[in-house]
Formats: structure tokens, sequence, C-alpha cells
């Protein structure tokens, strides 16, 4: 019989078999970024031997052989300067991995997962570089994606399982020292896609809440059915 008993911080141990365990998703995202981040070292040595290749191409190119001294002139020049523009592209793609390389290490850090009530500053922060920002991008989205429940939980919506028919709308808006924090919620079905819904958020909500923002918005009238959606 396994015994079972509180430990000094509070959570429960016990002296038997113990049920393997899931890995979270937080454990493969990390397992899936150090892929990413492996790949990416693979190719920077792939691109290094490039450059080493050609830079020895180039040198064997200088070489004196059994042509005119006009053809040798002209292979030379366009051998060089071709050699020059792919160097120049492959430092800077091997430039490139190593900004996103250093951008993914402190997103890869964490060793415990993350509170879905909770914001940190990978929720809020993106990278200048911009194939880090897509991934950061990526990573914010799919938090939100699999942190549903909780929010909708958290910010007083009703279960998705449950057949609401009310329709409501309030705003909430807080001025501070250090920005302006605007929050909305609405409940209804939409007829629109999810990429119309998002222009429509992108060129009226948020145009009629930023400051300087353009004013030549067309109104817009949508149509809709009942159920709750959250932005």
């Amino acid at each position: 019989m396994a015994k079972v008993w509180l430990s000094e911080d509070g959570t429960k141990e016990c002296d038997g078999p113990k049920a393997p365990s899931r890995p979270s998703r937080h454990q493969i995202y990390r397992v899936l970024v150090k892929a990413r981040c492996d790949k990416l070292k693979k190719v920077k040595a792939e691109l290094e031997d490039a450059i080493q290749r050609l830079e020895k191409e180039q040198r064997r190119a200088r070489q004196p052989a059994s042509l005119s001294w006009e053809n040798i002139a002209l292979a030379l020049k366009d051998s060089s300067e071709e050699s020059r523009r792919q160097n120049r592209d492959l430092r800077d793609k091997i430039q490139a991995f190593h900004q996103l390389v250093n951008d993914l290490a402190p997103w890869a850090a964490l060793t415990r997962e993350l509170d879905p009530t909770s914001t940190t500053w990978r929720d809020t922060s993106l990278p200048i570089h911009p194939e880090s920002r897509r991934m950061a991008k990526t990573w914010i989205t799919q938090r939100m994606i699999h942190n549903t429940d909780a929010m909708f939980q958290q910010h007083g919506f009703v279960s998705r399982d449950d057949q609401c028919v009310d329709v409501w709308c309030d705003v909430d808006v807080t001025v501070s020292d250090t920005g302006t924090l605007c929050k909305i919620r609405r409940n209804f079905i939409s007829p629109q896609t999810l990429e119309q819904s998002v222009a429509f958020v992108r060129e009226n909500w948020l145009e009629a809440i930023l400051i300087e923002a353009p004013q030549d918005s067309v109104l817009n009238t949508v149509s809709c059915l009942v159920t709750h959606f959250g932005s």
C-alpha cells in the first residue's frame, strides 16, 4: 500500500509507484525551440563551410592558366564579383541566424510552466529581428489559444458549452502614467470569417482608441446572431 503525506510546501507525496506524467505544453515548446536552435547551428556550420569553399575557389581562379590575359581578366572579374556577392549573402545569413539564436535563448530558458492567468514579458515582447519577431508572434498566439478557457473564466464570460443567447458588450478604459489599458468584452455570434473579424478590429476599434491614428475609416454595419466573442 502506498503511503501519502503532505510535504513542507503543502504538496502531496507518496512512496508508491507514480503514474507517468504527460509533458506540459511548455516542455513540448522548449523541445521544439531546442530543435530549432540545433537546426540553425547546423545551417550556420554549412554556411561557414560554403564560405571557405568559395574562398578556395577564388584563390584557385587567381592562379595562372593557358588563356589570354583578356579572358583571364574577365573570368576573374566575374568570379570575384560573384564570390563577393555570395560571401556577403552568406555572412548576412550567418549573422541573422546568430541573432535568432540569441533572441530565442531567453524564451526557452524557463524551467517551469507559465501561469495562464499571469502576464509575463513573453506576452508583450516582440524582438526587432524579423524572424525572431515572427516566432514571438506565433508563441503569443499559441499561448492565447491554449489559455482560451482560463481567460474567458477570468474575465467573466460564460462557458463555451453554455447555450447563452444574451447579447451584451462593455468597455473598461484605465488611464495611468504608464499608458492606457482598454478592455472590451462582447458576447455574440459573427457570420464573418476570422480574417474579416481581424480586419474589422484593426480598421475600426484600434483606430478609434489609438492616438494620432488615421481618421478615414468607413463605418461598417454588421448583422450578427448571438454567441460570445472575447476581444
